[in-house]
């Protein structure tokens, strides 16, 4: 059992709590996951459930988490800059302090990574680098805690990254090692930018089976789960890499903006075009030859 504390709630009494079953993962040899959802014994019927939502995180967006460093009763709002990934396994966001913020210290961990444009919690904070200044702490993204404990579902908000089609789509066992390290690459945001266009064949083609594996290992919350034995050690994705896969089988040009849109909503909330927001992540359109209109949805 632990003892709750709710903060910003005047009066309330400490609550009980203890861990919902089959909502927890222990840290890995690695350090991955460590990860637990926690159940009320009584309902705080003040308190509503956070925001969590599915969405892109792009660098240099602004983040705060709040949280309680020392043995001080008063909790101090930390603010910083979303960078690059890193940490176990790819899987964490290194968060840099704004230059006017208090700097992290003991007291965060677990705390809520609330999106200061859009309000959303997108991540839980985990770690700090122990550096005298205390510039630097990491943070579990959301939808990479919702890749270890898929029935946190219930609790999010947004659109998948993956379309459910493109999971589900068989193929074959064999892979291009060659296209694998390109894409790779592609994804990571080496080389040029522009367009790639790719005949991949049927979906049991080694060209199909790679983008699929690619496409999974490259979204947050599949790549917790999707093992990449089959691929050169040098093709592996950065988790957090692909923005959005949309399967446009059967769909219209007006189907597959909607599905963007929605995936994109969070990150152009504020106004800001979308080209400058969304830079340095990667968005797939698969199976054009089978949409409803292929011409229109390469024009638009």
């Amino acid at each position: 059992m632990l003892q709750v504390e709710f903060v910003a709630l005047p009066g309330a009494a400490s609550g009980v709590a203890s861990v919902f079953d089959d909502f927890w993962i222990p840290p890995s040899g690695d350090e991955r996951g460590d990860i637990a959802v926690l159940r009320l014994q009584e309902p705080e019927t003040r308190c509503t459930g956070a925001p969590v939502h599915r969405m892109p995180l792009l660098r240099g967006r602004t983040v705060s988490a709040y949280g309680f460093p020392g043995n001080g009763e008063m909790g101090v709002w930390f603010t910083g800059r979303q960078a690059h990934d890193g940490g176990p396994g790819g899987e964490w966001v290194q968060i840099n302090k704004a230059a006017e913020s208090e700097p992290v210290s003991p007291g965060y961990s677990g705390a809520a990574v609330v999106d200061d444009e859009t309000g959303y919690v997108v991540g839980m904070m985990v770690s700090r680098f122990a550096t005298a200044a205390n510039l630097v702490s990491w943070m579990i993204p959301a939808e990479t805690m919702l890749g270890h404990l898929p029935g946190l579902d219930r609790w999010f908000q947004g659109g998948s990254g993956v379309d459910q089609s493109i999971v589900e789509r068989p193929t074959s066992q064999v892979v291009d090692p060659v296209f694998s390290r390109d894409l790779a690459g592609y994804f990571a945001g080496h080389g040029p930018s522009a367009p790639w266009v790719v005949v991949t064949g049927d979906s049991e083609s080694a060209l199909s089976t790679s983008l699929r594996l690619m496409i999974l290992l490259a979204d947050r919350e599949r790549s917790a789960s999707v093992g990449a034995t089959m691929l050169p050690a040098d093709a592996v994705p950065p988790a957090g890499s692909l923005g959005l896969a949309v399967d446009a089988t059967a769909k219209t040009a007006d189907d597959v903006r909607r599905r963007i849109e929605e995936r994109l909503r969070p990150l152009t909330e504020s106004g800001v075009a979308l080209p400058n927001r969304f830079s340095g992540l990667t968005l797939v359109i698969d199976a054009i030859d089978d949409a409803a209109e292929p011409a229109r949805l390469i024009e638009d």
